[in-house]
């Protein structure tokens, strides 16, 4: 994951569990600067108007732990929209 963002050092995962967590600890290992915040379209859109540094966002599209299925869709949307330029990805694919 780091390799595909190896140019945005500012990056947002949207946590929800153990998954994001391991994510959000590969991306500081790469040297990321990591925001963490809760699968939330308000937040996300907080956090893309108030830090104009972040240039990619990350979330895990299924939490296997919990079960829960994140509004990826929604979220890719809501990045392109907000700001070209930023990226957004999941733990298997590009949005």
């Amino acid at each position: 994951m780091g390799g595909k963002l190896l140019f945005f050092p500012q990056i947002v995962v949207l946590e929800n569990g153990l998954q994001a967590k391991r994510i959000m600890e590969a991306c500081r290992l790469a040297g990321h600067e990591v925001k963490s915040i809760p699968v939330d379209t308000a937040k996300l859109e907080h956090i893309l108007t108030n830090f104009p540094d972040i240039a990619g966002v990350i979330a895990v599209h299924c939490e296997t732990a919990t079960g829960k299925v994140n509004p990826i869709e929604d979220l890719g949307k809501l990045t392109k929209k907000f700001r070209d330029g930023t990226k957004a990805t999941t733990d298997n694919c590009f949005l």
